[in-house]
């Protein structure tokens, strides 16, 4: 097994051969950026997008020759290294072949991802990156169970004529949370409000 020679312009580090470029823009803290990307970069021009990943075609991590490299995107090369050989990735990635079974065939997400042997998370995804299905962000906000709380208006209105405990009953919430709402708004509880009006008007 190779070892590891930092400082010497070449290292070997993860089963992968390490080139010393210091002013390549996605190097490492020391300076270093992996040999086949850096062959890569240079057969197409351009730095290599963070996205972007090379993959060795015969699995030797070590065969840096342009002719065992290939660009592949992060899901791709996850799949290739550590995805079921069993499941169909090239008809996950067919947008023609998805839009048939989501769209002409009405097969839901579920039902494709077992013909396809694969979650059916995976199938949600492929059929968003396609635009054929809409991802909801986060989960589903609950009901607000007293909406007139979350009127400052209407809590100010009521705070006037009602005390909390009224307002609760009214509610039918306890007393407690009326405050907290009250506190958060800046409204003055009608025992308050009252005890301002009588001493301005002695």
């Amino acid at each position: 097994m190779k070892k590891r020679k930092w400082g010497t312009g070449k290292a070997f580090k993860g089963g992968y051969e390490y080139i010393k470029v210091p002013y390549h823009p996605l190097c490492d803290n020391r300076g270093y950026v992996m040999e086949h990307r850096l062959v890569m970069e240079k057969k197409i021009g351009r730095y290599l997008y963070p996205n972007e990943r090379v993959h060795h075609l015969n699995g030797d991590r070590f065969d840096n020759s342009i002719e065992n490299l290939v660009i592949i995107t992060q899901r791709q090369h996850v799949r290739n290294h550590k995805g079921s050989p069993n499941v169909k990735w090239e008809l996950l990635e067919n947008k023609t072949w998805l839009t048939k079974q989501y769209s002409t065939l009405g097969k839901s997400p579920c039902s494709i991802s077992k013909e396809l042997g694969c979650c059916h998370q995976a199938v949600r995804h492929a059929l968003a990156r396609f635009g054929l299905r809409e991802i909801p962000k986060g989960r589903p906000h609950p009901p607000i169970k007293y909406p007139e709380l979350h009127d400052p208006e209407w809590l100010k209105e009521k705070s006037i004529i009602m005390s909390q405990k009224q307002i609760a009953e009214y509610l039918g919430c306890n007393q407690a949370l009326v405050c907290t709402y009250q506190n958060k708004y800046g409204i003055e509880t009608r025992l308050k409000h009252n005890s301002l009006l009588t001493s301005n008007s002695s």
